[in-house]
């Protein structure tokens, strides 16, 4: 069977804020990580940002929103 691969995704970083939407090659890093597992896996990004979600979907990668009250 499939498993799911959750990718968290949090927009705020102390050591480098927006982290996960710098660009890797053609992509942002989340979407990058994301493609690597994509024929594997079932994959889903978790994340507290609209926009990470919003740019999720715009790559067809299934998302969710989380709340940016959960701790790291």
């Amino acid at each position: 069977g499939k498993a799911v691969i959750i990718i968290p995704a949090r927009i705020a970083s102390n050591r480098f804020p927006r982290k996960v939407l710098a660009s890797i090659g053609d992509f942002p890093m989340v979407i990058a990580t994301a493609k690597r597992v994509e024929g594997l896996d079932k994959v889903v990004i978790a994340t507290d940002s609209k926009e990470v979600f919003d740019i999720a979907k715009s790559y067809q990668f299934q998302a969710v929103m989380t709340s940016a009250e959960h701790t790291s």
